[in-house]
């Protein structure tokens, strides 16, 4: 079984008195939409169902929730997608993931053909799903047979401190701000910026926000200019309008704007 997300404390207000409102806004969607989804119509013959979690949405769970407001919604155990689990075909499974090629295969490879690894499935991912991923579950009939839920739940942020937050984004001021970030075409700094878009907009779909989004002009590229550097320079707007693109793909939309 995989480290239960019982180590840290609920986030809490400047004054300690209680949850920041991101904070309650988060834990009013995962309780909700994600962990709290299933009725009590849906436990009949099984009181307790599995949870399995990546390594992007482990932290997520980790800094609102304990162990023990898991158990309190009828979870028995927490157990991490990328490593070998247990067969439970008596119980029912809950999967909250990013939707990546890598989870992706991974929920795939937990439903073969001939085999249930659990009794039946529920399937949320952290931010929207890209629709060569929904093909590729639509395939796999083993899960589809088995599957009671597949939502988009828009959570994948760490609600870090009650006046911060936090976009898990590996390397990303390497990716950002290194040397391969010089080249005009470099796909993994553009990557990045997505990836941070894609993760800003989870924020402000909890939040219920569409923010407008202000930006500094990037200035004239100088011939003395350290090479890159209107490129590296340009990340606020790239970022600015990956979060953009992201929250009109759930339905919001976000206006974004440079300055001086």
């Amino acid at each position: 079984m995989a480290a239960a997300p019982s180590s840290l404390p609920a986030v809490t207000g400047a004054s300690g008195a209680g949850p920041s409102a991101l904070s309650r806004a988060l834990l009013h969607r995962l309780r909700s939409e994600v962990l709290g989804s299933v009725g009590p119509q849906d436990l009949v013959g099984s009181t307790w169902r599995v949870l399995v979690l990546d390594a992007t949405t482990t932290p997520v769970l980790s800094a609102c929730m304990k162990m023990a407001d898991l158990v309190d919604l009828g979870f028995s155990l927490v157990e991490d997608l990328n490593k070998g689990r247990e067969p439970m075909p008596t119980m029912p499974v809950t999967y909250f993931i990013e939707p990546s090629v890598n989870s992706v295969n991974r929920l795939i490879a937990d439903w073969p053909h001939g085999e249930a690894r659990y009794r039946e499935a529920r399937v949320y991912f952290s931010r929207a799903v890209p629709p060569q991923l929904l093909d590729a579950i639509k395939r796999c009939q083993p899960l589809i047979s088995r599957l009671t839920a597949l939502a988009e739940a828009n959570v994948e942020f760490i609600a870090s401190d009650p006046r911060a937050f936090t976009v898990p984004v590996p390397r990303a001021m390497l990716r950002l701000y290194g040397e391969a970030s010089i080249a005009g075409g470099s796909r993994d700094a553009d990557a990045a910026c997505e990836e941070i878009g894609a993760r800003l907009a989870t924020v402000f779909a909890t939040l219920g926000e569409a923010p407008r989004v202000r930006y500094r002009r990037v200035a004239s590229v100088d011939a003395e200019d350290v090479p890159g550097g209107a490129r590296r320079a340009d990340t606020t707007r790239r970022v600015a309008e990956a979060a953009a693109r992201a929250l009109a793909a759930t339905g919001a939309s976000m206006g974004s704007a440079s300055g001086p």
